[in-house]
Order: C-alpha cells, then structure tokens, then sequence
C-alpha cells in the first residue's frame, strides 16, 4: 500500500493483530482495546468494537495480506490452545508486524469511500 508514513508505524504483538484478523479472542480483550484505539485513534468502549473492528480487519489483511484466513478455522478449546496456536504463527510470520494508524493511510481511507 502506497502512502504509508512509516514514522507513524507502531509493532504490535502478532497474537494482538491475530485477534483482530481472525475475528477470534486468541490472546485478551485489552490487546483488542490497544489495536482499535491505535488504528483509529479513538478511545474505545465497548459498543463500538464491532465496527470498528471489522473497518480494523479489512485494514489489517490489506497491510499485511499473509494473514488472510489465519487462525478463522482453527479449533481452540481454550487458552492454552490460543497460546500454542499464537506461537505457531510467531514461528510462521514473527514475533511482532508493524501497524499505523487508519486515518494516516490515505490510499485505504480512499478505498472504503468507493
């Protein structure tokens, strides 16, 4: 994606980014809390996760199209298959990948509006 201004480029922990990408809890509420209000530079409560993370998805998987279908079939019984599953991928793609906020990327911002 062009228009990137790679000074406001923040690293994420991959399983923060997973939860957002995948749709799923991998990791805990809090590092959902952190990617939303980063991307959209709002504070965030609860009643607007949805929204914005299904905005914060389609930004996500055009950032970093590799993730696309990431962790969406996986079976997790509970935390400590999240865990194993969130270090499987950190094997697969790193520890962390860079994000920036939405409303600095005009090129994505341009695209929703179409």
């Amino acid at each position: 994606m062009d228009n990137i201004d790679e000074s406001l480029q923040k690293e994420f922990d991959l399983g923060a980014i997973l939860n957002i990408t995948s749709g799923r809890l991998l990791t805990n509420m809090d590092d959902i809390y952190e990617v939303l209000e980063y991307l959209t530079g709002n504070d965030m409560y609860t009643h607007m996760i949805p929204e914005s993370a299904a905005l914060a998805k389609a930004y996500c998987l055009l950032l970093h199209p590799e993730l696309q279908g990431v962790g969406e079939d996986v079976k997790i019984k509970n935390q400590k298959d999240a865990d194993k599953f969130v270090a499987e991928q950190k094997k697969i793609f790193g520890e962390t990948l860079p994000l920036t906020p939405i409303g600095k990327t005009n090129d994505f911002i341009s695209s929703m509006s179409k």
